[in-house]
């Protein structure tokens, strides 16, 4: 198995061409193909400028602004797959561009559906509230909605990632996530790096249990045989969600598996997707929904 389609959501953001840049270290290596989405947000400017009831100059002047700025987000939209483009080709990177128009969330799930990984610039939707009030409570971003909803494995990309060393996937010690364990193999076997799995002991249980149960896994799951295998004791507290911190302070690219919760999609800790995203303190992670397998893909 392995990952033969990326799809890459450009915004014009430097997290975004990061994350085109780490695309690419995927297609050089193996026979993948690396296509680019830019949407236009015609649904946002109608958001900016429309309204039930004009007052005072009319509907017109707003009409008119909203045709200008359609029209201007749509040549932006058409020179950034240009610039793409100039980046790509010589890297030798195959696959399409695509200029959609709608809403970005809506869009890039479409589109996303026939890939086996969409890959996103991220930056945090904003600040924490401290208090209930609802006004107050940030928006989601365009990553964090897609975290939540999402059916593809996503790519979020927050800092460059220049020289992958390995992939590391997190897993709960008392339940198996084999097709997100067999996609971050097949990550790492794309880019030629090692695969690390890290266990995290959850409730009482002690080194024997812990012990065993990576022994069942292992025998249960070819991928785990070659990879490196640790208990991870000492986390990192990132806001709704813990890491291991050996893994935020090196050149890896995480995996987290996901899976459906009662609404929306959770995390294999059961945290909800979006806010381990709007926490998430390392540079890159990817979100593999345990339902999505490569080789039915």
């Amino acid at each position: 198995m392995s990952i033969r389609s990326i799809l890459v959501g450009l915004d014009g953001s430097a997290q975004s061409q990061w994350a085109a840049e780490l695309c690419w270290q995927f297609a050089v290596k193996q026979d993948v193909t690396v296509s680019a989405q830019h949407v236009v947000n015609a649904n946002g400017l109608l958001e900016l400028l429309g309204f039930q009831l004009a007052g005072f100059v009319g509907s017109g002047p707003f009409l008119f602004a909203y045709e200008e700025m359609l029209k201007n987000l749509q040549k932006l939209g058409e020179e950034l797959l240009e610039a793409y483009e100039v980046h790509a080709s010589p890297r030798g990177i195959v696959g399409e561009q695509f200029l959609d128009q709608g809403h970005p969330i809506a869009e890039i799930r479409k589109r996303g559906d026939s890939y086996d990984l969409i890959a996103l610039g991220h930056k945090a939707s904003g600040i924490q509230c401290e208090t209930d009030d609802r006004r107050h409570w940030p928006r989601l971003s365009i990553t964090e909605a897609l975290a939540s909803i999402s059916e593809r494995p996503l790519l979020l990309v927050q800092e460059q990632l220049a020289n992958i060393k390995s992939v590391t996937v997190i897993l709960p010690c008392q339940h198996l996530f084999p097709n997100a364990l067999a996609g971050a193999r097949a990550l790492a076997d794309s880019i030629s790096c090692d695969l690390r799995i890290y266990f995290w002991p959850q409730a009482e249980m002690d080194l024997a249990q812990i012990e065993l149960q990576i022994e069942i896994y292992a025998l249960q799951d070819d991928q785990a045989r070659t990879a490196e295998i640790c208990v991870e004791e000492e986390l990192h507290n990132g806001g709704s969600s813990m890491w291991p911190k050996n893994c935020l302070m090196e050149d890896t690219l995480m995996l987290m598996p996901t899976k459906n919760g009662s609404a929306i999609r959770e995390s294999a800790f059961g945290c909800p997707a979006d806010k381990l995203v709007r926490y998430f303190p390392g540079k890159s992670l990817v979100l593999w929904p345990e339902e999505f397998s490569l080789q039915s893909a």
